[in-house]
């Protein structure tokens, strides 16, 4: 894939995020790697876990603000921000 392809899929991934829709956990895991978790996140099983636990506490939004890619390598930051609490 190309640097604007590998950018695409991960733009694409957030906005799944964003939308809660855990298919795009489905099309996309094989690409994916996520840091900032106490322990490793392995199958679609466990992130679909993992992303579904965060919207049931929290309404949260991912925004990223830049992607650097490099040949097959695409590193993004994000700003999430949480709207409100559940309760």
């Amino acid at each position: 894939m190309s640097t604007e392809q590998n950018k695409n899929v991960i733009l694409r991934w957030r906005q799944g995020l964003n939308e809660r829709n855990l298919n795009v956990i489905d099309d996309l895991l094989p690409l994916s790697h996520i840091t900032g978790v106490p322990g490793p996140v392995r199958g679609p099983e466990a992130f679909k876990q993992l992303f579904t636990a965060y919207p049931a506490a929290f309404d949260i939004s991912v925004t990223p603000e830049f992607l650097i890619a490099e040949g097959d390598m695409v590193a993004v930051h994000d700003v999430n921000r949480v709207k409100q609490a559940h309760r």
